[in-house]
Parts: structure tokens; C-alpha cells; sequence
């Protein structure tokens, strides 16, 4: 036999861990519910951890040498947890061994020097909590919580039905199936969920975030931002770098922001409020289309949707634009001179196509059955 828990001369390393194991059995509390001992770790050493059916806390502090205390979770006999361990100043691996097949119920409480990485936290049934970290983490559970806080290094998490929630870190990679996931102040973010929502705070880098059957919401991002969902609505309040955000059978929401702005929906609404842009692009295929927010010298708006309404709140003083104009079945009205180049009102046709001031914007605007209003915002904000 060979394996990582196992010496050079083919002996299982339990064995050889016996005697520290039986040294701490004995000073075990009462009932033997409690496994505690130390190990001498180097700067940025490694901790694997491996508990199915507990929980696992693992923190940084300032000491050289890793703490591990490990507890029943039912304090009933058996003496002193059995505590698989493998050890170098480079690395520390902790597993909960099968004893009849079904591991011990124990929860972890680990403390590593604060530059250490966690390269491997996993747990069936129970939560992991990472903390205090300036190396990398990386946490996997099927049916409990992962939170990971204060880790400056990567931060992959992977979760069956558990929530995941994470703040204050490095770039974050985060899969999860049907648990709510939440990011905030991280470097970078990377979501995917089946159904559970996604919300991303004060991200400083890129956002993306892609959500089968729930909501994702997005706030203060400072990079680029792709937010998309299948089934549940899309919110992106903020940000300074391109947003695109989309979702098939629900609205499409975009406040505040202040860079390039792509914004998709087939059966919802798409809205656009207080934006300063140079390049809006609008879809939707069932909704209506609302965009209140700035006219950009050398900018380009287009808003199209097919069945819904689309309206353009814009500054009573801009720069001026080049306007295109189209419904079907609706009309088209303007607070603004144009001066005319082609209109057509053919059946019900309506198009209207001109230039207001100097017409140093872009702006088309088409519906097949809604009216078109182009309407003077006269307030100072976008």
C-alpha cells in the first residue's frame, strides 16, 4: 500500500502518529470529547483539512506553529477523538478517519501562523469559516455554509446547497448549486449559481456573476461587470468600467453607472437611471426601455425593443444628436427642436429621423408596438 498518510517502509502514518495521539487521549475532558495538540509550522506553510460530517474553523494568528483542537460534537464515551495527522514544517494535513466506514462527528478549530494558505477545507455536512489569512483559501462543503473574511490571497469556494459569503479578500472564484452567495470588498469576483441569488459589493476588479433561477445584484464595482440570469431580475447599481447585464424572463436594472452600458432582457423591462455614458446599447424583446442619464459628445445610444415602450429622459442642454426615431404602432414625441431630414407616417408607421443642436451624439430609438418620448430632464443630475 502507498498514500499520503502512509511512511516511506509502507506502514499506515496513524501508526506512527500513535504515540502523540495516545499522549493527548489521556489528557482528553471528561467523557473524551476533545483531541488538542500543536505542530511547528514554517512561513507559508500549507493546511489540508478533511471533516465530513463537522464543522471546520480555521484562523491566522502570529505564532510560528499551527493550534488544532478538535471536539465531539456528542461528548458521550469513546475517549479522545481520533484525529489523522500529517505533518512537515512545510505542511499540515488533518483528517477525520472511517472508523466502521462513517466518520466521527467533530468540529475543528484551527489556528495557523497568519501567512499560511489553505489549500484544500472540505466538509459534507458541516460549514467552514476561514479568517485572518494573508495566503490563499480554498473551501468546499455539500450541505453547510462556507464564509471566508480578511484573506488577502485567492479565494476559491464550492457549495452544494450551503451559502456561501465572503468579504474583505483577494480575487474570489465562488460555485455553488442552490445556496445564496454574497461577496463584498474582494479584488476580483467569479459566481456561477444554478438557483440561489448572487450579490457583489465594493468590488475593485472584475465582476462577473451568472445565476440560472436567481436574482444578482450588483453594487459599487469598479471594473469591468458582466451580471446575467436566466429566470431572476438583474440589478447593477454603479460601477465605472463596462456593464453588461442581461437576464431571458425578467428585468434588467442599471443605476448610477459611469462607463460603458449593455443591457439585455427578452421578457422584462430594461431601465437605466442617472448614467453618465458615451455608449449605451439596449434590447428588449417583450419590455419597455427607460434611459435617463447623459448625452456624450461622440456617444451612441440605442434602444430597441419590440412590444414595450422606449423613453429617453435627456439634459435640456446637451451638446445635441443625430436622432433616428421608429414605431410601428405607437407614436413619437420630443421636448427637443429637431430640425426634420425625413419623417414618414404611413399607416401606422411612424419615423422620424433630424438633428437637435450641434449633433454631436447618436441616438436611435425604435419600438415595434409602443411609442417612442424623448423627453428634457431639467434638473443638474444625469
Amino acid at each position: 500500500m502507498s498514500g499520503p498518510f502512509q511512511s516511506r517502509n509502507g506502514r499506515v502514518a496513524a501508526v506512527l502518529a500513535c504515540v502523540p495521539l495516545l499522549c493527548f487521549a489521556s489528557r482528553a475532558q471528561s467523557g473524551g470529547a476533545e483531541f488538542h495538540q500543536s505542530y511547528e509550522l514554517s512561513s507559508g506553510a500549507a493546511l489540508r483539512i478533511s471533516n465530513p460530517r463537522g464543522n471546520i474553523r480555521i484562523s491566522g494568528w502570529d505564532q510560528p506553529r499551527a493550534e488544532v483542537r478538535a471536539v465531539r460534537r456528542r461528548a458521550a464515551g469513546g475517549g479522545a477523538p481520533s484525529v489523522e495527522v500529517r505533518h512537515t514544517r512545510s505542511l499540515l494535513e488533518l483528517r477525520t478517519p472511517d472508523g466502521d466506514g462513517r466518520a466521527e462527528e467533530l468540529d475543528y478549530d484551527v489556528r495557523v501562523p497568519a501567512d499560511s494558505s489553505v489549500e484544500q477545507a472540505s466538509s459534507t455536512g458541516g460549514s467552514i469559516v476561514i479568517s485572518g489569512l494573508r495566503g490563499r483559501a480554498s473551501a468546499s462543503s455539500t450541505s453547510g455554509d462556507v464564509e471566508a473574511s480578511g484573506v488577502v490571497g485567492a479565494v476559491s469556494a464550492v457549495s452544494t446547497s450551503g451559502r456561501v459569503r465572503i468579504s474583505d479578500t483577494g480575487p474570489v472564484m465562488v460555485r455553488t448549486t442552490s445556496g445564496a452567495v454574497a461577496v463584498a470588498r474582494a479584488a476580483q469576483a467569479d459566481v456561477e449559481s444554478t438557483s440561489g441569488s448572487i450579490s457583489a459589493a465594493d468590488v475593485s476588479g472584475r465582476t462577473a456573476l451568472s445565476a440560472m433561477s436567481g436574482s444578482v445584484t450588483v453594487e459599487k464595482a469598479r471594473g469591468p461587470v458582466l451580471a446575467r440570469s436566466v429566470s431572476g431580475g438583474v440589478r447593477v447599481t454603479g460601477g465605472t468600467g463596462t456593464i453588461s447585464a442581461s437576464s431571458t424572463s425578467s428585468g434588467v436594472t442599471v443605476v448610477g453607472a459611469r462607463g460603458r452600458i449593455e443591457a439585455r432582457t427578452t421578457s422584462g423591462p430594461v431601465r437605466i437611471e442617472d448614467a453618465t455614458s458615451a455608449e449605451v446599447d439596449a434590447r428588449s424583446t417583450s419590455g419597455s426601455i427607460y434611459y435617463r442619464g447623459s448625452v456624450e459628445s461622440g456617444g451612441r445610444y440605442e434602444l430597441e425593443t419590440l412590444s414595450g415602450g422606449v423613453t429617453l429622459v435627456l439634459p435640456a442642454a446637451n451638446c445635441g444628436f443625430d436622432l433616428v426615431a421608429k414605431t410601428f404602432s405607437g407614436a413619437i414625441e420630443t421636448d427637443f427642436d429637431i430640425r426634420v431630414a425625413r419623417i414618414e407616417g404611413k399607416g401606422a408607421t411612424r419615423r422620424l429621423e433630424g438633428v437637435h443642436g450641434r449633433g454631436c451624439a447618436r441616438v436611435r430609438a425604435t419600438s415595434f408596438s409602443g411609442s417612442v418620448f424623448l423627453r428634457a430632464n431639467t434638473s443638474t443630475r444625469p
